[in-house]
């Protein structure tokens, strides 16, 4: 699902917090990255930590 047709999204905005949370929901198996989450949501390194 695209983040701009995402209802999470739409519904409690794009923060970064949503944002993870919307990319994890995409992947209900955990098969992915630190890195993976960061390239796809071009997110910074510092963001993501403080986020997490």
């Amino acid at each position: 699902m695209s983040e701009s047709s995402s209802l999470l999204l739409r519904a409690y905005g794009r923060s970064p917090q949503m944002r993870i949370l919307d990319y994890l929901m995409d992947f209900p198996k955990n098969d992915f990255t630190q890195k993976e989450i960061l390239e796809a949501l071009g997110m910074s390194k510092t963001t993501f930590y403080v986020t997490v």
